[in-house]
């Protein structure tokens, strides 16, 4: 017999009271693998389980059987990654689990709020998608396949075989289809759905991104590319493609975040906002301004550097806080290297001209005529929150 090292139970969710018997033995061999990863992980150990048989389907040297659910053949594919051998021995036999191991606490966790991921502060709940499948006529097809099983594709009707390519990741939570960990969204909440994920108006590939991460239904880039190509502030604001083609010379790579940042004014509703930039993590910060003087300018900035330290490096252009004695002396007094981009080529500051163009264009569509300098500044600072929420495809 084994030395005891360490002991951990809980209570099943309530979704997982309805699985079937097999299914909750195979979730404890699952949930004790993956707490004990470290342990376990590129090492040989022996899987000891008094369920028959989950033997026959979680047996590395077998292949997954085909009749199994969808639920425990996951499992298997999980488990495969692993190296071990697996026992059976009956529960009367398996004197390692204590009283307590087997007795945890009742605590009220409230809802599962990991379960099914949306948006933050999406105003669509699990039981709003939960009661809309259950009156789509394809996804409650769907949901009854992955409870009980797939038939032929042949037999499928045309919306079904969409999904059935995708099969293997479905999976149910709380009467939701989960496609992996997104939440698959009935047709009639599609509409609503994409208003929330272009709420802030971010461009296409932005919004795909945000989407992939939360929800799916089939077609669903070919959606998204259709609704922002038809949203009047976008096409109103986007920027001039006709311009000139130039030779740039790139700054070179940051090493470290906040090791050089660019910053330019953007005037909206005649209200001047600050934007700095990051170099490397491409981090912006904004703020509203009722005043540029290097004064102001200098207040904004021990702001940012009480929180982020001193860059190394500071860009701007060529205005007149940039240019005046006071902030000369401040940038020398906490080491920061001044760097001014040649006149009338604001190309050479383009980290900051393009979060300028960023922000823009969110506010633009999100400020009619606001010109109350808290006003913007709160709404400056929800898009922030919306912006840095969104995966960005650059890095460095």
């Amino acid at each position: 017999m084994g030395r005891r090292s360490q002991f951990y139970s809980r209570l099943s969710l309530f979704a997982e009271k309805n699985y079937a018997q097999i299914e909750r033995e195979g979730l404890a061999i699952i949930f004790a693998v993956k707490k004990f990863h470290k342990y376990l992980f590129a090492r040989k150990f022996i899987l000891v389980t008094d369920h028959l048989p989950l033997k026959s389907i979680f047996n590395p040297s077998k292949n997954i059987p085909v009749v199994a659910s969808s639920r425990l053949q996951r499992w298997a594919v999980i488990l495969s990654s692993y190296q071990y051998e697996i026992q059976h021995r009956k529960g009367v036999d398996i004197s390692n689990a204590d009283a307590l191991s087997r007795l945890p606490q009742s605590s009220n966790t409230g809802e599962n709020a990991c379960s099914i991921l949306l948006l933050e502060n999406l105003p669509l709940t699990y039981k709003e998608v939960s009661k809309k499948t259950s009156t789509d006529e394809v996804l409650k097809e769907i949901s009854q396949y992955t409870k009980e099983g797939w038939p032929g594709v042949k037999s499928l009707k045309s919306e079904c075989q969409q999904y059935y390519k995708r099969r293997e990741e479905l999976s149910l939570v709380n009467d939701c289809l989960i496609l992996g960990n997104r939440v698959v969204i009935p047709k009639s909440l599609r509409e609503d759905v994409l208003m929330l994920l272009h709420k802030n108006h971010p461009g296409i590939v932005r919004s795909k991104m945000l989407a992939r991460s939360y929800v799916w239904w089939p077609n669903i880039d070919i959606d998204i590319d259709k609704f922002i190509k038809t949203c009047t502030e976008c096409q109103c604001n986007q920027n001039d493609k006709n311009v000139s083609e130039k030779v740039y010379i790139p700054w070179e790579n940051s090493s470290d975040s906040w090791k050089r940042i660019h910053i330019d004014f953007l005037e909206i509703n005649q209200v001047k906002l600050l934007i700095i930039v990051d170099s490397f993590s491409k981090l912006i910060e904004c703020f509203a301004m009722g005043s540029t003087t290097a004064s102001k300018v200098i207040e904004v900035l021990e702001n940012c550097f009480c929180r982020f330290g001193s860059p190394e490096i500071m860009v701007t252009d060529n205005g007149p806080p940039f240019g005046a004695n006071e902030f000369k002396a401040f940038c020398e007094k906490n080491c920061v290297k001044l760097v001014h981009s040649p006149p009338y080529n604001p190309e050479s500051n383009g980290l900051a001209e393009r979060g300028v163009q960023t922000i823009k264009k969110l506010l633009i569509k999100s400020l009619c005529v606001e010109r109350d300098v808290k006003r913007i500044q709160s709404k400056i600072n929800n898009i922030l929150v919306s912006y840095r929420n969104t995966p960005t495809l650059v890095l460095r």
